[in-house]
């Protein structure tokens, strides 16, 4: 790492409990025409201290938000279906592995669904002792009476009919949300949505019946077999383009919603694991490195001596794209003096790169572009952090390309505040491009670094909030939870 003190450096949803672990529990408010007791005729339940015992054979969904609150709340389907995601499942009708009413033919399948909460059987999350709040859509299946420990609700019957158009049988859908609250951990909440469909099957039934299916029709919202999203509609270049996944995006839910996937993602829990759309780029761990509670979930704090590096070439990430934004979650312990990210060049033409240090809880930015060591002629002060608070810093960087004079001004956003532009110089060539340095470092002493993202895109502030930070926009500001 380089020291600062070189030339270098420097839809509606309702309550079905009431809070806390002694909650009463909610009302039936599940409909007769809707869920049959079949099943439950047929299953002998243990009750202890109003818990109901999760099915042995069951397929979970943890509903596919974050992954370090993925098991606050989860849904089990009785059988041996594999879900098609973490929030979705499709069931063949008539298949007896998930459709549990017996028939074939029927036009519909029974689903036995039931609620579950602070399992410990989802990788990547902690569950809680207890949860605060469970909330849900009316649709929903009723979860268990109690909010302390692992427990489930009673296993409840969907019945999903299948949809008839021009005479031909399409999936039937059942969708619900459902959001567990925690007190004390990070993140507090964990909001899932849920899809289970009905499919008509492709065969013949063993009787003489049989079920046909029409092609799948691209923009109606329906993602069928042969398509990869469906975001209800034919516009191009949204991220789901032809029901096919735009490069640089992710899709999930039905309609689609699809958001930009970062280059490289370190969420620093437990390790330097990159998650983001390049595969590799570990980021190795030198020296004393600790993972404490951190903005979200956990994250690496530095000792003295310690800090990371990018296995890998950073010119291959960095030094390709026109655009990027580079956020990382920043809290100082003491008053550190190092660079916490750093991948510049101020050595050898052709120059590049940026650099992020802190002295004395300031923020220091130095920038270069290919023929010029430092913009503005020296490292620049942006803002001051609070010790022992954690704050989020941007880089913003909408360059047309990366050759010459195709470069732009470097924008530093703290907590989503603009704070700082660094201008380019009159050549305005790129800052990212060949000339970078090829190691990327991230973390320094006296540093505790979280959830560091790359993306080959800029966003807009409001899209920066809800995004990156995963805030909420109120049209002037960000909150940030």
């Amino acid at each position: 790492m380089k020291s600062p003190a070189s030339p270098w450096s420097p839809p509606r949803v309702r309550k079905v409990m009431q809070s806390g672990p002694s909650a009463s529990p909610p009302p039936d408010h599940v409909t007769t025409h809707r869920r049959s007791r079949a099943w439950l005729r047929g299953v002998s339940v243990v009750i202890g201290m109003s818990l109901l015992a999760r099915a042995a054979a069951a397929t979970v969904l943890s509903g596919g938000g974050p992954r370090k609150s993925d098991c606050y709340v989860t849904v089990d389907m009785t059988g041996t279906t594999p879900a098609t995601s973490p929030e979705e499942l499709d069931c063949t009708e008539g298949d007896p592995s998930c459709d549990g009413d017996g028939a074939c033919g029927n036009d519909s399948c029974t689903i036995q669904l039931q609620v579950c909460i602070n399992q410990g059987n989802v990788p990547g999350c902690t569950p809680p002792a207890s949860l605060k709040r469970l909330t849900s859509s009316k649709t929903a299946p009723a979860g268990p009476s109690s909010l302390v420990g692992s427990a489930c609700g009673a296993p409840v019957d969907e019945v999903i009919p299948l949809k008839m158009r021009r005479g031909k049988p399409k999936p039937g859908m059942l969708r619900f949300r459902i959001a567990g609250k925690a007190d004390g951990v990070r993140p507090p909440t964990d909001k899932d949505s849920f899809t289970f469909r009905c499919i008509p099957r492709p065969t013949t039934c063993p009787t003489t019946t049989t079920s046909t299916t029409l092609p799948d029709v691209c923009g109606d919202g329906i993602v069928g077999e042969t398509e990869a999203c469906d975001d209800g509609n034919t516009v191009g270049g949204d991220g789901c383009t032809a029901c096919t996944v735009d490069p640089g995006f992710a899709c999930i839910g039905e309609p689609s919603s699809c958001h930009r996937a970062p280059l490289l993602h370190y969420a620093l829990d437990s390790d330097g694991m990159n998650s983001g759309s390049v595969a590799g780029y570990p980021l190795s761990l030198y020296g004393s490195v600790t993972f404490v509670t951190g903005q979200i979930g956990q994250a690496a704090q530095f000792a003295t001596g310690s800090y990371g590096l990018v296995q890998g070439s950073a010119r291959a990430v960095l030094g390709v794209h026109p655009t990027y934004t580079i956020s990382l979650w920043v809290m100082t312990s003491v008053r550190a003096s190092n660079a916490v990210l750093d991948f510049d060049n101020r050595y050898v033409a052709p120059y590049g790169g940026v650099q992020l240090y802190i002295s004395d809880a300031q923020l220091f930015v130095c920038v270069a572009t290919t023929s010029n060591r430092y913009l503005t002629g020296n490292c620049v002060s942006v803002a001051a952090l609070d010790i022992g608070s954690w704050h989020n810093v941007i880089f913003r960087y909408a360059g047309t390309g990366t050759g010459a004079g195709q470069g732009a001004d470097v924008d530093i956003y703290e907590d989503d505040v603009h704070v700082a532009t660094i201008p380019n110089d009159a050549s305005n060539d790129p800052v990212f491009s060949s000339g970078i340095s090829d190691g990327l470092y991230l973390g320094t002493a006296g540093i505790t670094l979280d959830d560091v993202r790359v993306y080959d895109h800029v966003f807009t502030v409001a899209e920066q909030c809800s995004e990156i930070l995963a805030g909420t926009w109120n049209g002037q500001s960000c909150a940030i939870p």
